[in-house]
């Protein structure tokens, strides 16, 4: 999913197998430390893979600014 250009075109480059690897590995990381985190969404019928969602914290802050402050977002990552 995420080599798809047309599933990236909002999030960046399209990524080769390594780097989806590694955000898997971020993604398994981040429910170590906090206990929540994102999970993989299929479909009802038939169970085909259409992406993530949940909880993750982010340090977010001003465009540009030095300061990030932890915030938990809702987010989700699909293919049409």
């Amino acid at each position: 999913m995420n080599a798809d250009p047309g599933v990236m075109e909002y999030l960046g480059e399209p990524q080769s197998r390594e780097q989806s690897d590694e955000v898997v590995d971020r993604i398994e990381a981040h429910f170590r430390t906090h206990g929540f985190g994102l999970c993989a969404a299929e479909l009802a019928e038939g169970g085909d893979f259409i992406g993530f969602i949940g909880l993750s914290v982010q340090n977010i802050g001003a465009q540009g600014s030095q300061q990030k402050a932890p915030a938990k977002l809702c987010g989700m990552h699909s293919k049409n």
